[in-house]
């Protein structure tokens, strides 16, 4: 999967492997979140991420190729 993410040093590729391991650490709990604004809030709420548009698109566009 990492194959598909962009480099590591970039924003994109930032929040890729972050949201990636999000979304990994809520597959371990068979907890998959149901929308991907949910997963932006709680990175949010973690002080992972800021209300950005272009954090939240990054992300948002991550989150609909991993589907």
């Amino acid at each position: 999967m990492s194959g598909c993410l962009s480099r590591p040093e970039s924003m994109k590729g930032s929040l890729q492997r972050i949201a990636l391991a999000l979304l990994e650490e809520h597959r371990e709990k068979g907890e998959l979140p149901t929308n991907g604004r949910f997963v932006f809030y709680e990175l949010e709420q973690r002080g992972v991420v800021r209300k950005s548009r272009a954090e939240r698109q990054v992300l948002a566009r991550r989150l609909r190729e991993q589907a």
